[in-house]
């Protein structure tokens, strides 16, 4: 057997795995609406959720790359003319990173406490951006019978980035889309 045919063979066998495991995943996914599986929850979606001037905000995972603690990114470069929340340009594993200060930009001053301070590496498309919030909570899935449309006039401090809300615990957390920084 030549080596292509043997590549060729580990690839659909690789293959077939991943599809295999994809298919467990969306059939775990179905079963979680309770044990007797009655319950269709319809669409589920992963959050992060992360701290905003100490107020819980959601993000859908869609367009999150990674999460990285702030001093693991590297030499952190100012821009001279770029807005006072852009904090400049870092190194994140020889990749350039442009790092915005998610408070500043929201004119609620900077992030203070860089122990607990995490970047959130958003993408869409080619482009990404490394975005500075408070702290991050947690990574939770939410059905979408519990996503609303956001209403802008209870959020005036999320500005352009509110996306929807999403019921959790008892009350609404605002959602926001943070790749509309990169258009």
């Amino acid at each position: 057997m030549s080596d292509k045919t043997a590549q060729s063979e580990q690839n659909v066998v690789a293959d077939d795995a991943i599809s295999s495991r994809y298919a467990e995943l969306l059939s775990a996914r179905q079963n979680l609406g309770g044990e007797s599986g009655d319950e269709d929850r319809g669409v589920l979606h992963q959050l992060i959720l992360f701290k905003l001037s100490s107020k819980r905000v959601a993000m859908a995972i869609e367009h999150l790359r990674e999460v990285v603690p702030l001093p693991k990114i590297g030499g952190i470069t100012p821009i001279p003319t770029a807005p006072e929340y852009v904090m400049g340009l870092g190194n994140l594993r020889g990749r350039v990173l442009t790092l915005i200060d998610l408070h500043g930009y929201l004119g609620m001053g900077r992030v203070t406490n860089s122990e607990l301070a995490k970047v959130l590496v958003v993408y869409e498309g080619k482009e990404q951006l490394g975005i500075l919030v408070e702290e991050v909570e947690d990574i939770v899935e939410a059905s979408d019978r519990d996503i609303h449309p956001g209403e802008p006039s209870l959020h005036p401090d999320l500005k352009n980035l509110l996306d929807a809300e999403v019921m959790r615990d008892g009350g609404l957390t605002p959602m926001v889309d943070l790749t509309r920084m990169l258009r």
